[in-house]
């Protein structure tokens, strides 16, 4: 099973990681949702809070040549992918349908 999300950003800094040094780390921060700019709208009303509101943001750790392409400012495509492999116990796969049964008999 897999699930692919795409997610448009801007690198927001560029880092070596503290982990590994042949590696580094590459912050990137998604434009506000809709919801994200009422609520910002709404508390910065009554408080007196200036600015944008700010996206989610992602760490993505990669090789340095990598991320030597990565500038702070740029635009960028960032894709996730989740893989499942293995198969799922029968517990776990018919565990909403027992649950329903057991609620039944008592």
């Amino acid at each position: 099973m897999q699930h692919t999300m795409r997610h448009h950003g801007v690198v927001k800094s560029v880092r070596e990681s503290y982990e590994d040094p042949e590696m580094a780390d590459v912050e990137v921060e998604e434009p506000p949702t809709a919801k994200q700019r009422a609520e910002h709208a709404k508390a910065a009303k009554g408080a007196g809070i200036f600015g944008k509101p700010n996206g989610r943001r992602h760490t993505h750790t990669m090789p340095k040549d990598t991320a030597s392409h990565f500038a702070v400012g740029d635009a960028v495509e960032m894709e996730h992918t989740l893989r499942h492999y293995g198969r799922r116990r029968k517990s776990q796969a018919d565990g909403g349908e027992r649950e329903a049964e057991k609620g039944k008999e008592d």
